[in-house]
């Protein structure tokens, strides 16, 4: 899976090691070392279960006194419902918030489309942003479509720089 393949990337680097969810809660249970700091994110993709007291237990200090950095954007929880990890720590840690009032990724048009498509339950999305262009092709036909897009795109004005392409599927 994902692990696996974060893992091929690293696969010579002693000092980086790359654990599944199920590993790491296994692991936190017998390890005596403790982790000065911890930095989680894409923080809306992960739901509470053990993780949280994984992470207690690993974290010098716990989750209330340790040190910790968490990094989420909660109009793009995809992946499940339910309690989220950040509820847990907002409540053990009491930590500082900051909230980012522009988010350029999820605009409303994105997040109203995503919905429409099934990829998520919610509408509501960040800032009010351009409108959200929608091509239904064959798989064989993308790279000719999205190339056609971007040519009308910096056709009317837009720098090649200030394109965004994201995209579920890879292509050469």
């Amino acid at each position: 899976g994902m692990s696996q393949r974060i893992a091929s990337m690293y696969a010579g680097d002693s000092r980086i090691k790359v654990l599944t969810n199920e590993q790491l809660v296994e692991t936190s249970y017998n390890h005596d070392k403790k982790w000065d700091v911890l930095i989680i994110d894409e923080a809306q993709d992960l739901q509470m279960g053990p993780l949280f007291f994984a992470y207690d237990n690993l974290l010098r200090g716990g989750i209330s006194s340790g040190t910790w950095r968490m990094f989420l954007d909660p109009f793009q929880s995809v992946l499940y419902e339910g309690e989220s990890l950040e509820s847990q720590f907002l409540i053990s840690g009491n930590p500082f918030q900051l909230e980012l009032m522009d988010n350029v990724r999820t605009t409303t048009g994105i997040a109203a489309a995503a919905s429409a498509l099934g990829h998520v339950n919610r509408m509501d999305g960040g800032i009010n942003g351009p409108e959200v262009f929608l091509r239904y092709c064959k798989k064989n036909e993308i790279s000719v479509s999205v190339r056609e897009r971007i040519e009308l795109l910096v056709s009317l004005g837009l720098k090649r720089s200030e394109i965004l392409l994201l995209s579920l599927n890879s292509q050469d």
